[in-house]
């Protein structure tokens, strides 16, 4: 589902609601662009380095996202976090893997995928990742 609208506070409750301008529902895979993930996020674990059966080489990590939304009612600056599990591919893996450390900043331009596993648990697939060294 794609929604576009603003999030506002419930005055009659201690709640937020999203004021949808327009909301479209699509099955899942049918538009691969909704799926394009542009976030900027913190180290929060280690970072596993796998090579896959096709010689291929991957960089597991999670990242802790932080969003926030501005709340005109309360004039209140939120935020949101949510931690999703990241795969990095090539070089990019191997560069990783040598040069990040818990705390570093990304910036992660993929898609959102799920998992083969019985909870379908979401990550996101890199295209392409900046390792933001202080």
């Amino acid at each position: 589902m794609l929604i576009q609208g603003y999030l506002v506070n419930s005055k009659k409750s201690a709640r937020q609601i999203i004021h949808a301008t327009y909301a479209q529902p699509y099955a899942k895979g049918y538009a691969r662009s909704i799926n394009q993930i542009h976030c900027t996020g913190q180290l929060a674990s280690e970072i596993k380095l796998v090579t896959t059966e096709h010689n291929k080489s991957l960089a597991e990590l999670t990242l802790t996202i932080d969003s926030y939304c501005h709340t005109p009612l309360s004039n209140e600056l939120k935020r949101h976090t949510l931690s999703r599990e990241i795969h990095i591919w090539g070089k990019q893996a191997q560069y990783i893997a040598e040069n990040a450390k818990i705390g570093d900043q990304f910036i992660i331009d993929g898609k959102l995928n799920y998992l083969k596993n019985e909870h379908k648990s979401q990550f996101i697939d890199a295209q392409q990742a900046v390792l933001l060294k202080q």
